[in-house]
């Protein structure tokens, strides 16, 4: 009965996204399971760890455009699995790709994951690597604001705003209607005005401080103009485009070259804000959408139509769809519960944006202690093993995280490899581990892509 009782209590835990403590030999909620209060993920010197390994990486000019050959690229050593092996689940992606020699399209990538990803780690070199490859510049969409996270990409201070969140053990929302991001932002009550201060992250990507429009994606049913953007003490005029009950407004940034971004909310009816994206006209942009304390089940509780037309807003290309080390705590005996959380997402996705491409990047590597030896958690295998099997069964590619870090007890190699790789909390990757990370997913997506340009019919 006891047993029965853990295994309810995991379940419902992991729907939650909540965290576990070890109680006499076995895994038990945290007490904010009952009552929700957050706890954080990282400890904080993880930050203060990646600023410290942060270097600059500047690309080769005149690298832009479709490349034709795998010259400077060998094959990668963990390939990108199809769920078929007569058809490539990345094909539209690619044909986008394909395109942009002959069209000027901004096709967007959306990273989704825990904090294995968070301040755009893991993104940031994948923009970079593609952006230097197909054209496109800027950062994409961040939300308002973000719990207890300091991006790497971009410096934002803001001012006058109350949030929500549907992950993470989130404070009660008045409703559902959230951002493709889990948040939404509103003007605090009493407020005069919000804002928000962007400018350029100093000694990042290249083309991660070259934008040329900045973008307000909302909902309101509020009338006229409530944004402004001002520019060197200048006010920049901007375009608003309605798709259904979602609002985007537009701002072209003509020769910008740095300098802060003062953008101002004012209206005096309910306004939501989804996300701001900093981005370029054409070629490829990332967006980094890092979910702290989540498994990634929480896109179905949000509302579906709002969320399909912020999809439409955006010509996404490709969901790239990485969680799972807020699993790993929950040991159960069978994931089959999981692995259909994971394939209702991933249905919800091919549904609300049809045609787009998915790739699911299974769980990496995490440690535990047993005795003096850390040692990769007993059930890492089954978790995969469930993330593949949904990922086959929607459709979706696959890409085996823990085998490219280098199989079982990879993180403990991680952690004390010199320089180490990875955090002393046996789950993260620091700066470097990321970096390695990123560069080994965005040559895994390289390849897989000049594979299909040979034969893409």
């Amino acid at each position: 009965m006891a047993y029965r009782v853990q295994y309810v209590l995991l379940i419902l835990a992991v729907l939650a996204g909540l965290q576990l403590y070890y109680v006499q030999g076995e895994y038990w909620p945290a007490w904010n399971f009952f009552v929700q209060e957050e706890k954080l993920e990282v400890p904080t010197k993880v930050a203060d760890h990646v600023q410290t390994h942060l270097k600059p990486v500047r690309e080769s000019k005149g690298t832009s455009g479709v490349p034709t050959s795998f010259d400077s690229l060998t094959e990668p050593a963990q390939l990108i699995s199809h769920s078929s092996d007569f058809d490539n689940d990345l094909r539209s992606f690619h044909r986008k790709l394909m395109a942009l020699k002959d069209h000027d399209d901004l096709i967007r990538i959306l990273h989704f994951g825990d904090s294995q990803i968070e301040g755009d780690r893991v993104s940031g070199i994948i923009r970079s690597f593609f952006q230097e490859r197909f054209g496109g510049e800027g950062i994409g969409y961040i939300p308002v604001a973000e719990n207890h996270v300091s991006r790497l990409n971009v410096k934002r201070r803001v001012s006058g705003w109350e949030g929500y969140r549907i992950f993470g053990g989130a404070t009660p929302s008045p409703h559902n209607s959230f951002g493709f991001e889990g948040y939404f932002h509103r003007p605090k009550t009493g407020a005069q005005e919000s804002e928000i201060l962007l400018s350029p992250a100093v000694n990042y990507y290249a083309k991660a401080d070259q934008f040329s429009e900045l973008k307000v994606m909302y909902r309101t049913n509020a009338e006229g103009m409530i944004f402004h953007l001002l520019l060197d003490g200048q006010q920049v005029q901007g375009k608003v485009q309605e798709l259904g009950k979602v609002k985007q407004i537009t701002f072209e940034l003509k020769d910008y070259h740095g300098g802060e971004l003062k953008l101002f909310c004012k209206s005096d009816q309910e306004v939501d804000v989804y996300a701001v994206g900093l981005d370029g006209k054409k070629g490829v942009a990332v967006d980094n959408v890092a979910m702290r304390g989540s498994s990634g089940i929480e896109f179905s509780k949000m509302n579906e139509e709002l969320l399909r037309e912020q999809f439409q807003m955006m010509n996404v290309g490709l969901i790239i769809y990485q969680f799972g080390i807020n699993v790993i705590p929950y040991i159960v005996e069978d994931y089959t519960f999981y692995e259909q959380l994971i394939y209702k997402q991933l249905k919800l996705f091919k549904r609300i944006c049809p045609g787009v491409s998915i790739l699911v990047v299974g769980v990496s590597d995490m440690a535990m202690k047993e005795g003096e030896l850390y040692t990769s958690y007993p059930n890492i295998g089954a978790i995969k093993e469930a993330q593949k099997r949904a990922a086959k069964r929607a459709g979706c590619a696959f890409w085996d995280l823990q085998e490219v870090m280098g199989g079982e007890n990879a993180m403990r190699e991680w952690v004390y490899a010199k320089p180490p790789l990875a955090e002393k909390d046996f789950t993260h990757f620091n700066r470097k581990g990321a970096k390695k990370i990123g560069k080994r997913l965005a040559e895994a997506l390289y390849f897989d892509f000049m594979q299909f340009q040979r034969s893409p019919d």
